[in-house]
């Protein structure tokens, strides 16, 4: 499945954000997959594309802490979610795209 994506290529200005496709990775055993509905800007994310942040991977990547979603996957290990559930979820990246 592919996921759409806002990619940061390089730090320091919006400017540098563009749209991209990555592939999924497979899901780990203690993973939630989220259908993203809606995701937020935060002063982190601003950091982050100025590269300002004091945790930049290298580029290109995708930025974005905040989401609101629905899970379409989950887990092994996973007892606290069930697929259809409706969350809200601060992630460490990858909220500007279609699923993370």
């Amino acid at each position: 499945m592919k996921n759409h994506a806002v990619l940061l290529n390089q730090f320091g200005s919006l400017d540098n954000l563009s749209l991209g496709e990555l592939s999924l990775s497979k899901t780990n055993d203690n993973d939630v997959v989220i259908e993203v509905y809606c995701s937020g800007i935060s002063f982190a994310d601003i950091l982050v594309v100025e590269g300002k942040y004091q945790d930049n991977p290298p580029s290109p990547f995708v930025t974005g802490v905040e989401v609101s979603g629905v899970v379409i996957e989950i887990g092994e290990k996973v007892n606290n979610f069930q697929i259809g559930d409706e969350v809200v979820a601060l992630t460490n990246r990858g909220g500007f795209s279609e699923f993370v």
